[in-house]
């Protein structure tokens, strides 16, 4: 490594390389010339004495020490932003970016962030558990609640509360009066779904489809509410958390089948383990946690 020193403009040139494999890309992101980014990454790699991508397929990709340096440099562009935050702001608090699923972002996380007070002011990304777990993968977010078991050597992850899947028809359905029903009983009719990478669809495949020689997809939708209508709709059948069913079986449009076993699914908080995490996230956290023994009460 020389004498010179890193600016943050080589480090937002060394991130947008890496994420978008490319230099003419990156430089579009960043709104700068392609030769801009070529000189921002030469002076970068000078100055630290190593090269820190491969050229694989016309495609650049961090090597080794290039995926050391990564962490450090999203983290160090966070920061900043904080500093400019924490001044634009007037003292009032900085932002912590949380990820959320369907499931969750919709009816557990206003009455947790209700419970919730001072230091930090959320900022929320409702997405399926697949996307949310990509964005922690790029440090885009400070922590997430997703529904998938997901395990990648980076990503610690916790178990957090636990909600109830169901089977759920139109009360007109054939299937709405009978009991006892297994898995294979549901051949054949058909469902709508949530989208593939989502943690509703996971547990659907995982113990549900498994179990039925022939199911057919009649319509896809990626939001809860979405199944909720189609299914109420008589479009089929219809598998959802018992948080984003209640409101309709209460109401009467909603059947929830008797199915003799019981679906319980574990809910997660999670973060990547080499994102820096202030005093003020790691308390936010901590009452995460704290406030779920609440939640978990009230459902």
């Amino acid at each position: 490594m020389n004498d010179g020193s890193l600016t943050l403009k080589q480090i937002r040139v060394f991130t947008a390389v890496a994420r978008e494999g490319s230099l003419g890309r990156a430089a579009e992101q960043l709104f700068i010339t392609k030769s801009a980014v070529s000189m921002s990454l030469q002076q970068l790699e000078a100055t630290l004495g190593e090269p820190l991508f491969d050229r694989i397929k016309n495609r650049l990709q961090l090597n080794a020490r290039g995926r050391q340096l990564q962490p450090l440099a999203l983290e160090l562009l966070q920061r900043s932003c904080d500093m400019i935050e924490l001044f634009n702001s007037d003292g009032a608090g900085l932002t912590v970016k949380i990820g959320s699923s369907h499931t969750i972002g919709s009816s557990l996380m206003p009455r947790l962030l209700a419970r919730l007070d001072g230091g930090l002011v959320p900022r929320l990304s409702i997405r399926n558990s697949g996307e949310l777990v990509d964005q922690l993968a790029a440090f885009e977010l400070d922590l997430a609640f997703i529904e998938a078991d997901v395990v990648r050597p980076w990503l610690h992850r916790e178990p957090w509360l636990v909600d109830q899947m169901q089977v759920i028809c139109a009360p007109e359905h054939p299937l709405a009066s009978r009991s006892g029903l297994q898995p294979a009983d549901l051949a054949g009719y058909s469902w709508v779904l949530r989208e593939a990478m989502s943690g509703t669809r996971s547990q659907f495949d995982k113990r549900l489809a498994v179990a039925m020689e022939d199911y057919q997809v009649a319509l896809e939708v990626n939001s809860n509410e979405g199944i909720v209508n189609a299914v109420v709709a008589n479009l089929g059948i219809g598998f959802l958390s018992s948080l984003s069913t209640a409101l309709a079986v209460a109401a009467g449009r909603l059947k929830v089948l008797d199915m003799q076993a019981q679906y319980p699914r574990q809910l997660y908080l999670a973060y990547h383990r080499e994102k820096y995490q202030s005093a003020s996230l790691q308390a936010f956290i901590a009452r995460c946690r704290v406030e779920s023994r609440g939640l978990d009460e009230e459902f």
